[in-house]
């Protein structure tokens, strides 16, 4: 990490455990301790694309995340994915205890898919 240069991100973060508003709550938590938020979305619920599991709690925000390159963002996100209890096998079974996704990154969009979808439009519209 360098404390030279400053970032902007919006992240999707979405949860459709029975605990979800606590996991989404947690995740929030987490990335407050380390990032400056800029804005954010309400809560709001969106179904499952993939028609496996329960309806999901989302919310989406922008945040500062100076001394932050992309790749040690994302890596960040993976370890806190993980310590909430997301693994390998979330997605195929339709569990999804958290999931925080990058869409843009400095003004440029890097997740064309998760940009496109209703779930991230619906936040990203709502951001305060």
């Amino acid at each position: 990490m360098c404390e030279q240069y400053s970032n902007n991100t919006v992240v999707c973060i979405g949860s459709n455990t029975p605990d979800r508003l606590s996991k989404l709550q947690e995740a929030f938590d987490s990335l407050r301790s380390i990032f400056t938020i800029v804005a954010v979305s309400p809560v709001y619920e969106s179904p499952d694309d993939s028609g496996l599991g329960d309806e999901y709690v989302n919310m989406v925000i922008e945040c500062d995340t100076r001394g932050f390159d992309y790749e040690t963002m994302r890596d960040e996100f993976k370890r806190l994915e993980y310590r909430l209890g997301r693994n390998d096998r979330s997605k195929s079974s339709g569990v999804m205890p958290i999931d925080l996704d990058i869409i843009i990154w400095n003004g440029d969009i890097v997740d064309r898919y998760q940009y496109s979808r209703e779930y991230f439009q619906t936040g990203y519209r709502q951001l305060l």
